[in-house]
């Protein structure tokens, strides 16, 4: 079986199965996702769009909290809300972010907090972010 482990080397481009899956689970908005230190992909109708998407929404979970509700600020989803997750290694390090661009207007912080809970769990990550 195949298995993904979390750590700061990781490209875009290596998360982009993650967002894809998020992509298909929540009705195939739209999904931004990034590595620390890369640019980010947009997942949109079932592909991505690109690989040089800089986005300092999605960076913002590296230095602020962990789970933020911003704005898109690239892309043509430019101004939409969305909502963004650190994904965190096993030492509790954040070394990606994750979006979800809320085009359908449907999505609470609660569930977008649900759906980052189920994903930590189901990768076997139960590494609480530091506070």
């Amino acid at each position: 079986m195949m298995s993904f482990e979390a750590g700061r080397d990781m490209t875009s481009e290596q998360l982009m199965l993650i967002a894809l899956s998020v992509h298909n689970v929540i009705g195939r908005m739209p999904v931004a996702v990034k590595a620390r230190n890369d640019a980010g992909v947009i997942i949109t109708d079932g592909h991505a769009r690109g690989l040089t998407c800089e986005s300092k929404a999605l960076d913002g979970v590296f230095s602020g909290a962990p789970v933020q509700k911003t704005h898109a600020d690239c892309g043509e989803f430019a101004g939409i809300p969305m909502y963004a997750s650190a994904i965190f290694d096993a030492a509790g390090r954040a070394v990606a972010a994750i979006g979800v661009i809320d085009t359908s207007g449907m999505l609470s912080l609660k569930e977008f907090v649900e759906i980052s809970s189920l994903l930590c769990h189901q990768s076997g990550n139960r590494v609480r972010p530091k506070e």
